[in-house]
């Protein structure tokens, strides 16, 4: 569980609990924005580069911008640090 006490509002978010997003996954029609830690909330930031980002494969750049060997871009995923080059 990833929760974070907000003691301004004196609640406590769990962000892997379904039940924190069930009004999000509604009828188009009844169905309302994110959570608003969704945008603000650092625990919220680092639950989701955990849970989305650093479980998949995401796209960092494109072939044009690498385009020979000696071409090297540094990227960040997830919070890590990565070097991209070409293997041609």
């Amino acid at each position: 569980m990833c929760a974070i006490d907000l003691t301004a509002a004196g609640r406590t978010m769990d962000y892997t609990n379904e039940s924190t997003y069930r009004a999000t996954r509604a009828d188009l029609e009844r169905a309302i924005t994110l959570i608003p830690d969704a945008y603000r909330a650092p625990a919220f930031h680092d639950v989701e580069r955990q849970q989305v980002w650093s479980r998949g494969w995401v796209c960092v750049g494109y072939t044009s911008q690498v385009e020979d060997s000696e071409s090297m871009m540094p990227v960040e995923v997830a919070g890590q640090p990565l070097l991209l080059r070409t293997t041609w």
